[in-house]
């Protein structure tokens, strides 16, 4: 039998090789996307000069996303089940209601759907996760006087306990009643769905679908609390160390998502301590009897919270262009980026020859104007000189033209490339 120690030396053996490292291409690749969609600047902005930032990331991706979850949303049910004979129509009807219920009504489906639509679009692939959720909901409830038997059968079911009671004799029938409360605890079993965001999920660079992968990883902050409602020890939990999360997991595509906080700077700003929590699917022959086995393992740092042997990985992934032989491939947003950044381009120097057209740099001789009057440039100001031909203004070209004959053809490629319109998406690529 392998040992938790072996078997956390092979996990930190995949970790070093896993797809979305922080320091990865692939991570900052993400981050960069993320700040085309937003608008953000691209870093070689110069004062003075015009900084606008074009949009076409964000047009593609919320253009495209509008038409694929049209094919999903546009009715209540996203899976159908079809009977293969009369005898099966009411049955097949069932479960399409059922699971439509499942994913709409005990998850929010619309969100999750939308959500994957985006991370897929602009971040390369969207990840859902499913799995079998069991919760306790705990009851408060009062009997009254209750026979000695019906008290019995109450104290031996599981799911109640007792916190206090009195009990009492009837002297007329010479019978013992009871009264008191008790909490009822039921545990409840639900399919839960969520979309992961691509900074938590890792993932063998070698794999090339989920189900066959040899290391799959979510990682993801939970509090103690967290952590006790999920199953834990509360000793181990105590064992391991504690992290902020914003250290050693800053990934550059959760910080480009936090456009609109700071809360990264100051220790002021810091949230309560949290653990870095590592669900592991990995295959492994623990047991040495030369079949793998694939265990999920949960960790925290070098303490293993618990280990139990599964039979599936609970993860989906889509991406939009597919690349064969490779899990992840492109995504719209990889080819608009380029053609943002060209047309943000154009706009800036097409914006900048405009404001020196309207307010063109004048020639002046040296002690013949008033450079105050010159400087403070108005419509209809005089400019102040002592003599006509001590200030003129050179000629300024205009290339606006040019400039929006280019942007046009910018238009086109992007158009040819992702099927994006301001309309919708193009009926060939659909």
């Amino acid at each position: 039998m392998i040992t938790n120690k072996d078997l956390l030396s092979t996990i930190n053996s995949y970790e070093d090789n896993v797809s979305d490292h922080m320091d990865s291409d692939a991570a900052q690749t993400r981050a960069d996307l993320l700040d085309y969609y937003l608008g953000e600047s691209y870093g070689n902005e110069r004062d003075g000069y015009s900084s606008i930032v074009t949009r076409e990331v964000y047009q593609t991706v919320e253009n495209i996303k509008a038409d694929i979850a049209e094919l999903f949303v546009a009715d209540d049910e996203t899976v159908r089940f079809e009977p293969e004979g009369q005898e099966d129509v009411e049955a097949a009807q069932q479960a399409t209601d059922y699971i439509r219920y499942v994913f709409y009504r005990q998850n929010d489906g619309f969100s999750n759907i939308m959500d994957s639509l985006i991370d897929g679009l602009l971040q390369r692939q969207g990840i859902i996760k499913r799995w079998r959720s069991m919760e306790d909901s705990t009851t408060t409830h009062d009997f009254d006087d209750i026979s000695e038997e019906s008290f019995m059968l109450l104290d031996a079911d599981p799911e109640v306990e007792i916190t206090e009671f009195e009990e009492y004799l009837d002297e007329l029938t010479q019978t013992v009643y009871y009264s008191g409360k008790m909490l009822h605890t039921v545990t409840k079993s639900s399919t839960r769905i969520e979309v992961v965001p691509p900074e938590e999920f890792g993932i063998d660079r070698n794999a090339t679908t989920v189900q066959e992968a040899r290391f799959v990883r979510q990682r993801s902050q939970k509090s103690k609390s967290d952590l006790l409602e999920m199953g834990f020890s509360e000793s181990k939990i105590d064992k391991a160390s504690t992290s902020s999360g914003y250290n050693e997991y800053d990934a550059p595509e959760r910080i480009a998502r936090n456009f609109d906080t700071d809360d990264y700077d100051g220790d002021e700003n810091q949230i309560a301590n949290t653990y870095n929590l590592h669900e592991v699917y990995i295959r492994l022959d623990r047991d040495e009897d030369g079949f793998d086995e694939l265990l999920k393992v949960c960790r925290i740092g070098n303490t293993v919270l618990d280990v139990e042997e599964v039979d599936e990985i609970p993860f989906e992934i889509w991406t939009p262009i597919r690349m064969p032989h490779k899990l992840t491939g492109l995504c719209p947003a990889d080819a608009a980026a380029p053609i943002q950044k060209m047309k943000s381009t154009l706009w800036r120097n097409q914006l900048d020859n405009q404001y020196n057209l309207n307010n063109g740099r004048p020639v002046v001789v040296e002690g013949q104007v008033d450079l105050d009057s010159v400087m403070a440039s108005k419509p209809g100001a005089p400019y102040l000189v002592k003599h006509p031909s001590a200030i003129s203004f050179p000629g300024q070209p205009s290339f606006g033209a040019h400039t929006n004959n280019m942007m046009g053809m910018a238009d086109q490629m992007l158009e040819k490339d992702v099927g994006s319109t301001d309309n919708a998406i193009s009926p060939d690529i659909l």
